[in-house]
């Protein structure tokens, strides 16, 4: 292994700026650290590339791809995508300073999650994917394809935002021109079959963005490119792994994967428009099943209650003759006569009451009158007070 494979120790001053503070991975031709900037007291992820190659030739390449993404990223500006504050060479070392991104790739989430994402989640991801696709499939005057979407290459931070990371194979898409070591750069289920080919346009993206939706939705890698062309394994739906998910989705994962590029998508912000239009039926079916739930919370009236009810008779008051026996007539009497003596004892208590209320009326206006007296009393001692210091210090100056 070539010395300057080993990553950094903690500590390290690079530019006189960045202090390292730890050393996050290393991967085939790169480390990855987190970096203090002490001049803007903030964050960075560094990237430095590894120049450990015996082949010249392929030396250079790495080296020209790294610089590909320092200046692919600087000219870029969109949300799902790192921003870039620097990119220097120190001591024969290439470092690339990036925004950090305080998250999980979804590699990392997929198989850390017990449970299946809500489809709700997984359109809103897919939605951010295409909207960074189509940004960089419109640049000019070349579009710009990603070529390795994968879902180690997409961070999903602590706000919920998606952020694809990792430009180094991205090219300014030529139709008459082909990248060098194209085969180095195929990943395995995520990468389409023209990739294999060395022949990728915008639809590649297109592709690897259906896998990578296949593999959140089912937890499942998907059925590899060449193997669904050449050995004619077909690839399962998503609903055989998942249940839950749509059938408008798993279409429209299951279209982005066709292996023949003219079948898919023809372009992310087609795609993200379709996207759009489940997203609202979902959130329309989910505002409808709150409604019913609260509808059915609703306690009803039970049927045999009603029945009950039914079955007996409500007595309206009448003015019909008195047909009652001559007792009962007494005791309605002897009932009306204790009524009006309770009446005329109602009406007693409630004159007393006014009296009460009356003088206690009278009271509250004494007590209302008492503190204006006493103010007066206190804003004359005020004055009597300034007058006397008047006095004195007239005194004192003589």
């Amino acid at each position: 292994m070539a010395k300057d494979r080993y990553y950094l120790p903690e500590g390290t001053l690079l530019k006189e700026r960045f202090k390292i503070v730890k050393h996050l991975s290393s991967g085939r031709n790169s480390n990855l650290y987190i970096v203090e900037d002490r001049k803007k007291f903030d964050f960075w992820v560094i990237k430095e590339l590894i120049s450990s190659f015996n082949n010249p030739i392929e030396a250079k390449q790495a080296y020209q791809q790294f610089e590909l993404q320092a200046k692919i990223l600087n000219k870029l500006d969109q949300p799902q995508l790192p921003k870039v504050e620097d990119f220097f060479e120190e001591n024969s070392r290439h470092f690339l300073v990036m925004e950090y991104l305080d998250g999980k790739n979804f590699k990392d989430l997929v198989e850390s999650e017990e449970e299946f994402f809500s489809e709700e989640d997984i359109i809103g991801w897919a939605i951010q994917l295409c909207e960074v696709l189509s940004y960089l499939h419109g640049q000019k005057p070349h579009p710009i394809i990603f070529r390795d979407l994968k879902p180690e290459n997409i961070i999903l931070t602590k706000d919920k935002s998606v952020k694809l990371i990792n430009f180094g194979i991205s090219k300014l898409f030529d139709p008459h021109s082909r990248t060098l070591a194209v085969a180095k750069t195929i990943t395995p289920h995520f990468s389409p079959i023209e990739q294999y080919a060395m022949v990728t346009d915008t639809r590649s993206d297109i592709y690897s963005m259906g896998a990578t939706l296949y593999f959140i939705s089912t937890k499942v890698l998907p059925v590899d490119a060449i193997d669904r062309s050449m050995n004619n394994v077909p690839l399962k739906f998503c609903r055989e792994y998942n249940k839950s998910i749509s059938l408008e989705l798993e279409g429209i994962i299951l279209k982005a994967m066709e292996l023949d590029k003219e079948d898919r998508y023809q372009s992310a912000e087609e795609m993200m428009n379709v996207l759009k239009e489940i997203q609202a039926t979902v959130r329309t079916s989910e505002m409808t099943d709150q409604f019913s739930g609260a509808s059915s919370s609703i306690q009803t009236i039970d049927p045999d209650a009603i029945q009950a009810l039914s079955k007996k008779t409500i007595v309206m008051p009448t003015e019909d003759i008195d047909t009652r026996p001559v007792s009962s007539k007494a005791e309605t009497k002897t009932a009306q006569v204790s009524e009006s003596e309770e009446i005329q004892s109602v009406e007693k208590d409630s004159t007393s009451k006014k009296k009460k209320v009356k003088k206690v009326k009278k009271k509250q206006k004494k007590e209302e009158k008492k503190p204006l007296s006493t103010r007066f009393i206190l804003i004359g001692i005020f004055f009597l007070v300034i007058v006397i210091f008047i006095v004195l210090k007239f005194i004192f100056k003589l």
